[in-house]
């Protein structure tokens, strides 16, 4: 198996015009999403068969982050975006946590 977690290449055991027989499949999805209004300044999401398996935040309430991060790993994606979409920091109309919900949306629709 030779890729990266988005894509990795199988070697079949068949040869095409004397070369191994490579196969392409997808195995996961990943993300870097540019959060707006809020104090991170970037999302890097990983979803792997459908299900969130990382989340990391650049900047923000790093600690705050890593619990959000935590929670959602495990969890669909839809799920996470019902849990998380509409929560808002102080007096911004968004938040990481909303930021994240987008980021995973934007995910769903690609």
């Amino acid at each position: 198996i030779i890729g990266n977690k988005e894509t990795v290449h199988i070697r079949l055991n068949k040869k095409i015009n004397g070369k191994c027989a490579m196969k392409r499949v997808q195995i996961g999805e990943a993300m870097k999403y540019t959060p707006k209004g809020v104090c991170s300044s970037e999302i890097d999401i990983e979803l792997e068969n459908g299900v969130i398996s990382s989340v990391r935040f650049t900047g923000g309430c790093n600690g705050n982050l890593q619990g959000i991060s935590s929670l959602v790993k495990g969890m669909a994606p839809q799920d996470a975006i019902e849990r998380l979409k509409g929560i808002r920091c102080g007096m911004k109309s968004t938040s990481c946590p909303d930021q994240l919900a987008h980021a995973l949306e934007t995910m769903l629709q690609n």
